[in-house]
């Protein structure tokens, strides 16, 4: 299980309102504290807004996806963003430093990011030594994986809506 607040077993057993939104107080607070500590472009997965925008994950497909671990880990996604319908966010992320794919093998992550079925539910992003972050995502309609990395370049293009549906 790679996630730490969102884990498929709390998304899945969640029954009220207040089961629901009790990882959130947790992990806001974690934000809060590690948000000053992390590169400016990974500002964006713990609620930074990015020219004016919030990056969302929640809802993302996967566009493609290159594992060539341990050089690097390259996920392009497309993002609906919750602010607008009139648009989308292309978003593609290079970790690279030591990467490690964890709680998942290579069949799995192959299995989930070519699934079309596959959108990404929650992300967790967390420093786990010097120089050393962890990027976890919680998918449906099944799994969950992490990134251990030790630096990511991050890109995003603004795109109409009508590209993303077609």
């Amino acid at each position: 299980m790679a996630m730490k607040w969102f884990s498929n077993a709390w998304y899945h057993g969640v029954k009220t309102e207040e089961e629901f939104e009790w990882p959130y107080k947790f992990y806001l607070e974690h934000c809060s504290h590690t948000t000053p500590l992390v590169p400016e472009n990974l500002r964006r997965f713990l609620g930074e807004q990015v020219n004016g925008r919030h990056t969302w994950i929640h809802d993302a497909t996967v566009v493609e996806w290159e594992d060539s671990s341990p050089d690097a880990f390259t996920i392009t996604w497309d993002c609906p963003h919750e602010q607008t319908e009139d648009d989308f966010e292309r978003l593609t992320v290079v970790y690279s430093g030591n990467v490690e794919l964890f709680d998942v093998d290579s069949d799995q992550i192959a299995t989930w990011l070519n699934d079309p079925e596959t959108e990404f539910i929650f992300d967790e992003l967390e420093i786990v030594g010097e120089d050393r972050f962890e990027h976890r995502h919680l998918m449906l309609p099944k799994g969950d994986f992490g990134v251990r990395f030790s630096t990511a370049s991050v890109t995003s293009e603004l795109l109409p809506w009508h590209r993303y549906s077609t």
